[in-house]
């Protein structure tokens, strides 16, 4: 573990892992669908919540760690989620599309651009800003589940890769 370049307040840390993740890195692809999976790399990486982790075939890099226990709360989930992937390859098709991060104009196009400060930002690009780096949430965006903005859930859905289904299983 050492302080995060990026936010000196928080931790990066790097475990290494005997053996190789680099077979179920498809299965998680299908499962994780806000993941970019570089199959060339091999290399798999997504955010959770503002932690950024990537995965190469035998070690495990986080950054944006809040502490000890977040490392090993992290670690711990990863865990599940490798042998969730591992238990259930026969029902899970394997997914070898390389995704990448949409940019954050992209997504500052789909929001509704009424500036209204409902989400705690100052305006739809700064919250644009923060969804892209994983400081926001979607769920934060009250006029596309609200009003008649309605109509744009699905194209930040998409954009943002999360499944709706997925999407409220998080938000309850």
């Amino acid at each position: 573990m050492q302080p995060c370049i990026a936010d000196q307040s928080k931790l990066r840390a790097v475990a290494r892992i005997s053996g190789s993740l680099t077979d179920l890195f498809p299965y998680m692809n299908t499962v994780r669908k806000d993941a970019f999976y570089n199959k060339n790399g091999p290399t798999f990486t997504f955010m959770e919540q503002y932690r950024m982790i990537t995965l190469d075939p035998s070690r495990i890099a986080m950054a944006k760690l809040d502490d000890i226990v977040d490392v090993w709360r992290v670690l711990e989930s990863l865990r599940i989620l490798f042998n969730r992937c591992r238990l259930d390859r026969a029902s899970i098709e394997p997914s070898y599309e390389s995704r990448k991060k949409p940019a954050a104009l992209e997504i500052y196009f789909r929001l509704p651009r009424t500036n209204c400060g409902r989400c705690g930002e100052k305006a739809c690009m700064a919250f644009a800003l923060k969804l892209w780096s994983g400081l926001q949430s979607l769920a934060n965006c009250k006029p596309i589940f609200e009003d008649e903005q309605v109509g744009l859930k699905d194209a930040l859905f998409e954009i943002c890769a999360i499944p709706a289904v997925i999407f409220s299983l998080h938000t309850g």
